[in-house]
């Protein structure tokens, strides 16, 4: 799984929730890469770090500028929309959902990731 944005403290627990083993100890911020979100440098780094193919991974964002990033990185993206973003167009995520906790991940990486689309 691999996450780029948020508070440490909202991706830590949601690791540690739903992947405890394997838990990333590097947390990458948009402020090492020039081009921001919606580039997709940030994504582009992190898969080159932690040497994974985009097919292999999926993103958790929760803003339209986030979703564009993963995207164009070619990462299926989860959205969480909060309230300042649940208005925004999420046509290019894989899964809209208001709690991660009623994401079945096994079916979403079966569906998704683990397929060719």
């Amino acid at each position: 799984m691999l996450k780029v944005s948020g508070g440490k403290e909202r991706i830590r627990h949601f690791i540690e929730t739903h992947e405890p083993d394997r838990l990333l100890s590097k947390h990458l911020a948009g402020d090492v890469v020039d081009r921001k979100k919606p580039a997709p440098d940030i994504y582009l780094l992190a898969l080159t770090r932690l040497g994974l193919p985009a097919e292999d991974c999926v993103a958790i964002e929760d803003s339209r500028n986030g979703l564009l990033s993963a995207h164009q990185a070619g990462i299926a993206t989860i959205i969480t929309p909060g309230i300042y973003t649940d208005d925004q167009n999420f046509d290019e995520a894989v899964l809209v959902a208001t709690n991660l906790d009623d994401v079945d991940f096994p079916a979403l990486y079966a569906a998704f990731i683990a397929t060719p689309q």
